[in-house]
């Protein structure tokens, strides 16, 4: 979303290529199903359609920076950010929960380390 909210903010200051501003609806929708497109997996991912696997974040609501609830759009390209993130699920498999990831992360750190050893 920090992307999402660079477009956003850039959006007010300059015209797009086709000579309008983006709206805040248009830079999320980028931020999600056309993201999806532009990485050549929009046929399994990057919308809940039937068939397609459901990547899902629910973002926390209580956060003042969020509000006002019906200007949602406004609320997550302007103002989100990852600590807003309650819930992802991936695949329909929940892997972040409260805040807090799911699942062996004394594991994933090794496989991290492991990784960043053979880049380096």
């Amino acid at each position: 979303m920090t992307c999402s909210r660079s477009c956003g903010s850039r959006s007010r200051r300059a015209p797009s290529p086709a000579g309008r501003q983006l709206s805040t609806r248009e830079v999320l929708r980028w931020a999600t199903s056309h993201d999806a497109v532009a990485c050549g997996v929009a046929d399994r991912t990057g919308s809940l359609t039937p068939g397609k696997e459901a990547d899902v974040v629910p973002l926390r609501a209580d956060d003042v920076k969020l509000s006002p609830l019906n200007a949602s759009a406004e609320a997550l390209v302007l103002a989100a950010h990852p600590g807003n993130v309650d819930t992802v699920l991936v695949a329909g498999r929940v892997v972040k929960r409260h805040g807090r990831l799911i699942g062996d992360m004394a594991r994933a750190g090794r496989l991290a380390a492991s990784a960043s050893e053979r880049l380096g």
